[in-house]
């Protein structure tokens, strides 16, 4: 084969077996092969899934996705977009605000497949975005920051978020950019970045009160003016389809009172309750703890975000509240817990290189999310996740970021040493 042909593989083949080349990373080898086995599983899983898929596509795509699919088919055809929801007509209705229909526009055109393989490109391209983003923050060259890298993207909730058409990758994205813009001095880009997480309304209406008590005023300004410009969008489709959107949003809340919350394919310390003590979702008892354990949660994230310990660590403080997002919820499939991951990945990127404890911590926390969002269906794993999440918070809120040291002088994981100032 010539040489040429093998070029373009060379560079993902070399970054995915080769030790570090870096010779102060302390890294031991070893975790080089957790590395390739996160590869190696999520590689199997995925040809799985691609070749069940394909023993019967038009029966096996027929997942949430096929919501979108047909949502898309009636803005082609200029019909009424939400519609009261018939269960023996379609298998689930359209839940997402009237803003969302612009991703779902794009595959209007598209035929029954190629909107599957849009879709699907669609949300993977976000959630490689947002590691790609985080990636841009970690020094180069260090074995174990590749290998975190990769344990964060080859969750289950990376490949079922896809497969199924959900938009897990585009809140993890707004996260990710919003830490990221942090570092590099643009407070009001970070705060439009979150406008992202629109998609879910109530995920930014839980965040903004954290702006404010950091006092990150031109971050709310950028996320109050771009909300602004995302919810006006949707009044291309009409004043209706927000009529459309509510009516459609009770009738999925009657859907759950009748068949049950599936409380196995949930991440939430809710679930957790739920799980471990027997109680009934719906019943005082574990809503109350439910409360108490959410503000409980609440308040030591705070901690990491008063106005000296953000500027100290903004990654650390938006991992905290990637976790908080998913944790503290009610009720929160187990695809939306990519939050965990980036926020996993947040916490291990935000400390030091040199700290041993540090890094297994932020090591451990990766490959239980890893766990329990792979099991979160099959082995009912889901249990682990908002117990990696408290722990991580807690650990967060307690811990001081420290610079690293190197040759040229003392140096921030995520770039210059000085704390990042948000006015």
């Amino acid at each position: 084969m010539p040489e040429t042909a093998l070029k373009p593989f060379s560079r993902p083949c070399a970054w995915a077996l080769s030790l570090s080349t870096n010779p102060d990373d302390p890294t031991p080898s070893w975790v080089n092969l957790l590395r390739l086995g996160a590869l190696l599983c999520f590689g199997v899983i995925v040809f799985l899934m691609t070749a069940w898929v394909l023993s019967d596509p038009a029966k096996n795509i027929r997942t949430d996705w096929i919501a979108f699919d047909t949502t898309a088919d009636r803005l082609f055809d200029g019909e009424v977009i939400y519609r009261p929801y018939e269960k023996d007509v379609e298998s689930l209705p359209y839940l997402y605000p009237p803003y969302a229909l612009w991703l779902v526009l794009p595959l209007a055109p598209l035929g029954f497949y190629a909107s599957f393989v849009a879709s699907v490109s669609l949300s993977l391209g976000s959630t490689l975005a947002a590691i790609r983003l985080l990636g841009r923050l970690a020094p180069s060259g260090l074995l174990s920051t590749r290998t975190a890298l990769v344990v964060a993207g080859t969750t289950g909730a990376t490949i079922t978020s896809a497969l199924i058409g959900q938009y897990s990758g585009w809140l993890a994205l707004g996260i990710a950019a919003s830490a990221y813009f942090t570092v590099q001095k643009r407070p009001f880009v970070a705060g439009a970045s979150l406008a992202l997480l629109l998609l879910k309304p109530y995920l930014l209406i839980v965040v903004l009160p954290f702006l404010v008590w950091s006092r990150s005023w031109k971050m709310l300004r950028g996320a109050v003016v771009a909300s602004g410009l995302v919810v006006a969008s949707s009044l291309v489709f009409g004043l209706s389809a927000w009529s459309g959107f509510l009516g459609n949003a009770n009738s999925m809340l009657d859907l759950q009172r009748e068949n049950g919350v599936p409380w196995e394919k949930m991440v939430t310390a809710h679930a957790g309750i739920v799980k471990w003590t027997g109680l009934e979702g719906s019943e005082a008892p574990s809503l109350l703890l439910w409360f108490v354990i959410a503000t409980g949660m609440g308040v030591v994230v705070l901690r990491r975000w008063t106005p000296a310990r953000f500027a100290e660590s903004p990654l650390w403080a938006f991992g905290a509240l990637a976790l908080f997002l998913v944790a503290a919820n009610l009720r929160l499939y187990f695809y939306d817990g990519l939050l965990v991951a980036i926020g996993s990945l947040l916490y291990f990127l935000g400390g030091r290189p040199a700290g041993v404890r540090l890094r297994r911590l932020g090591g451990v926390s990766l490959l239980v999310a890893w766990l329990g969002l792979w099991g979160g269906v099959w082995l009912e794993l889901n249990a682990l996740v908002p117990v990696a999440c408290l722990g991580l918070i807690v650990a967060m809120s307690g811990e001081t970021a420290t610079e690293r040291t190197t040759a040229n002088g003392s140096e921030a994981l995520y770039g210059k040493a000085e704390s990042v100032t948000i006015s």
